[in-house]
Formats: structure tokens, C-alpha cells, sequence
């Protein structure tokens, strides 16, 4: 494992891009392993990922009044299995996560290298928060290998 200090601009996400394919009303943002209502289990060949800065993340647009996407993202609705159920309160962990986030116990994160780029394997809620409040901060990376993530099916 590899440890550097990287700036926050230099950091992007990983996220679930926009299913065309899937009614609305269930939320078009699905995970693999997810079964909605209707009994639709989502494969792997069925979601698509793409790597973003973090301030085109969901959860940084919410931190800047733009709840909707985030909302919208999480799927909220419709879905009975994989992280479906926890989806229902995820607005509030959320705000919840904001208001009592503490920098101080985030002392390193894990990244991969993706196309030349520092990807978060886990943590773009708590780097989006500090992006937040300031852009220029510098965090403690771990470089992971990471193949299940990485050969996520890309968009």
C-alpha cells in the first residue's frame, strides 16, 4: 500500500450513471444485486459507472442546495433488496453525517488509480463534505489495487 498526500481537486468519484431502461418510478439509479418491487434483478451488465470530479457528485450538489439529484441518485423508492431498504433514510443519514462530521477521525482514504486519475473506493460523501468547506485541502491517499472496482462496466 502506497500513502500520499493528495489536494481534494485531484480527487473524483465513482458513480452509477442514469438507467434509460428502467421505470421511473423506481429510481433510474440502480446497484448491482438490486431486485425492485416489480422482481427486476439488476446485473452486473446492466449498470454502467463513470468517474467524476466531486463537485459533479450527487452528494456535493446536495451539500450546495441541489437536493433533488442526490434524492433522485439515491433511489429512495422502489427497490426491496441490496442496499434498497437502507436507500429509504439515506437523505437523513446524510444531513445527519453533515452536521456531526468530524475531519479530525478521517486520517487517510482509500483511492485507485484509475485512467490516470486518484478514484475513491469509499468515502465520496466525507471528501464531497470536505470539499465543501475547503476545496484546497490536502488528505492522506491509500493507492489500492482494487479489481472488483475498477472493472466496474464503465459508460
Amino acid at each position: 500500500m502506497n500513502t500520499i498526500q493528495v489536494s481534494l481537486k485531484n480527487i473524483y468519484g465513482k458513480i452509477v450513471c442514469k438507467s434509460d431502461s428502467i421505470d421511473t418510478k423506481f429510481g433510474q439509479y440502480p446497484r448491482i444485486g438490486w431486485v425492485n418491487i416489480n422482481g427486476r434483478y439488476m446485473k452486473r451488465r446492466n449498470i454502467k459507472y463513470k468517474i467524476i470530479k466531486l463537485e459533479e457528485s450527487p452528494q456535493y450538489k446536495f451539500l450546495c442546495n441541489n437536493t433533488n439529484y442526490y434524492k433522485e441518485y439515491m433511489n429512495v423508492t422502489g427497490w426491496i433488496s441490496g442496499y434498497g431498504q437502507e436507500r429509504k433514510n439515506a437523505v437523513k443519514n446524510f444531513e445527519n453525517l453533515i452536521k456531526n462530521f468530524d475531519e479530525k477521525k478521517m486520517t487517510q482514504i482509500d483511492c485507485v488509480i484509475e485512467d490516470g486519475k486518484y478514484v475513491l473506493v469509499d468515502g465520496l460523501h466525507r471528501c464531497s463534505i470536505m470539499f465543501y468547506k475547503n476545496k484546497d485541502k490536502l488528505i492522506k491517499i491509500n493507492i489500492i489495487k482494487c479489481k472488483d472496482f475498477t472493472s466496474l462496466p464503465r459508460k
